[in-house]
């Protein structure tokens, strides 16, 4: 909890200095009693998951269905509320989850979050869900004022990271081939096995 409870706070901090306002959601009680007015919701839960090397595989698999699971209660939580206006925007944060340009080693333990980040997108559209993929070297400031930055960006990008600073997004590129390819024939033998 450390980590998510320092991010937030400095998030929360970083917020209000531009004029926000903030309303900490700490369990699942509080989502049942989400303020009207909301412009975005942040979910933080993810960053306190350990390494994948740093603990015992049955610890983790409780911490990803926490991580997981409080993310699928705000999720219904939000289909749940009602809304003046639009529904407030979901921004999900991880760390290290993503690999971009071999920066750093990459946290599969934070993999799993944009996953469901892309269910929640195809069945809650209008949350606009947003997964920000922090820096793994970075520490709960630095994190803070890279959420800041996404989300106050306010664009349509919905995959970012963010290294050394610099924001990172999704795009397809045509690679080249590293040699050239001859055709293959593939034949059945007798028995059925492809040679």
């Amino acid at each position: 909890r450390g980590w998510r409870r320092s991010t937030a706070t400095s998030a929360a901090a970083r917020i209000g200095a531009a004029g926000g306002t903030v309303h900490t959601i700490a369990d699942a009680a509080d989502m049942t009693r989400l303020p009207g007015g909301l412009r975005g919701v942040i979910h933080l839960r993810t960053l306190d998951l350990p390494r994948l090397d740093d603990a015992a595989f049955e610890a983790i698999a409780v911490q990803q269905k926490a991580s997981l699971g409080s993310l699928l209660e705000l999720v219904q939580a939000l289909g749940r509320a009602s809304f003046v206006s639009a529904a407030p925007r979901l921004w999900i944060a991880a760390k290290g989850g993503q690999a971009v340009e071999n920066l750093a080693p990459v946290n599969p333990a934070q993999a799993p979050i944009w996953g469901m980040a892309k269910s929640i997108t195809l069945e809650h559209a209008e949350l606009r869900p947003t997964s920000i993929d922090l820096d793994p070297a970075a520490n709960p400031a630095a994190d803070a004022e890279a959420l800041f930055d996404c989300i106050a960006a306010a664009d349509a990008e919905d995959q970012i990271a963010v290294r050394n600073g610099v924001q990172f997004v999704a795009r397809l590129a045509k690679g080249a081939c590293a040699r050239s390819l001859d055709p293959v024939r593939l034949e059945a033998s007798d028995s059925g096995v492809i040679e």
